[in-house]
């Protein structure tokens, strides 16, 4: 496998098809990718990434794992499953590099992430997320629970040590 860098996807146009063939081409899923659609006005923003989300469901690919999908836009008020940045700058770092050939020790990591991320592309992603929105969710709510609980035990032992005096 080779060092995941962050790669653009362009697409020549706004269709299923052209779709279809740019994400085998890219190898979405496989690396890091951005989409630079700042130049794009909102309505077209949201019928590419409305194409773009059904085909990637299609193929049962995710835009968040194993490897990001990100969108570049000025667009702010559209709910979209993509993280979505407003310039290249600010995209992640650590994908931001120059590729070198890696050491036998950083190969064999690299060999265990790519057997790691053929197991999630395995896995449907969609359905592991709800379980962990179920789960936060739930421990969410124990923690607050849990904060309320303390506060009266506070409250309740300097009540007490009032009635004592």
């Amino acid at each position: 496998m080779k060092t995941p860098i962050l790669e653009e996807f362009k697409l020549k146009a706004i269709d299923k098809e052209e779709i279809k063939t740019a994400l085998k081409t890219y190898r979405v899923g496989h690396q890091p990718l951005y989409l630079d659609a700042s130049k794009l006005q909102r309505d077209r923003l949201i019928k590419l990434l409305g194409l773009l989300s059904n085909v990637l469901e299609e193929q049962n690919l995710s835009p968040k794992f194993p490897y990001p999908f990100y969108v570049i836009t000025d667009v702010e008020d559209i709910w979209t499953r993509f993280p979505i940045f407003k310039s290249l700058e600010d995209l992640p770092k650590y994908y931001q590099f120059e590729a070198a050939r890696p050491t036998n020790k950083e190969q064999k990591v690299l060999d265990f992430i790519d057997i790691s991320a053929s197991n999630i592309r395995n896995e449907d992603v969609q359905l592991c997320l709800d379980e962990f929105g179920r789960t936060i969710a739930s421990q969410r709510i124990i923690k607050a629970l849990a904060k309320e609980g303390a506060k009266l035990e506070k409250l309740i032992s300097i009540l007490e040590d009032e009635n004592v005096r």
